[in-house]
């Protein structure tokens, strides 16, 4: 299956070579631990409790020692009464996990081959600058609707994505923040000709 090629007017100029096949022993595990990877990233870990001895107060100590029947008590910001410390709570903590590098070059190549049905790329988008309804009616001639489209593109198409960004329900990423849900959940992706090569250079090249 080759890919399309439009240029910035929305017409059909060529199609060029299709990516490499892909093959893996079990592509949805490597998909699933990205996934997972690129999920731990995101959770920012910043729940945070007070302990007895960050809880302001308690110095003095609540009654005497002896005489009074009741348990020996040094604090009243123990953890064992109303308004003291929290003896196992959480603090501020990363949730990243580890993975080989080579597993996500993989799973990435496995998700853009898995959608090369959706991907069209755009020559010229890094030289032009649309005005918002021209970028919409440039999707609309490409894939038909810019609602779910997924845009991956440059730091050379800067001003090709002052067009794209206001269009409702898109995502624009570049080639290193793109994930793997990004890929899956976009209903087109819209990549610029260069990122395009930089894709099949990052992912495809060289694989066996």
């Amino acid at each position: 299956m080759s890919i399309p090629v439009f240029d910035i007017d929305g017409v059909k100029v060529e199609e060029t070579v299709v990516l490499g096949s892909v093959t893996s022993a079990n592509p949805d595990h490597v998909l699933y631990l990205v996934k997972k990877y690129q999920d731990s990233l995101l959770h920012q870990g910043t729940s945070s409790t007070l302990t007895k001895g960050e809880v302001s107060g308690g110095g003095a100590k609540p009654y005497k020692q002896k005489g009074t029947g009741r348990a020996r008590r040094g604090s009243n910001r123990s953890p064992l009464i109303r308004g003291g410390g929290i003896a196992f709570g959480p603090k501020p903590r990363s949730f990243a996990i580890s993975i080989n590098s080579k597993t996500v070059k993989l799973a990435y190549a496995i998700a853009y081959s898995q959608n090369l049905s959706k991907i069209v790329i755009l020559r010229h988008a890094l030289v032009s600058s649309l005005k918002t309804k021209e970028a919409n009616a440039l999707m609309k001639k490409i894939v038909g609707t810019s609602i779910g489209g997924l845009f991956v593109l440059g730091a050379q198409d800067a001003d090709f994505e002052l067009g794209i960004r206001n269009l409702k329900g898109i995502r624009i990423r570049d080639i290193l923040s793109v994930s793997i849900e990004d890929l899956y959940l976009a209903t087109s992706i819209c990549v610029s000709e260069d990122v395009f090569f930089s894709i099949k250079g990052r992912y495809f090249d060289g694989r066996a």
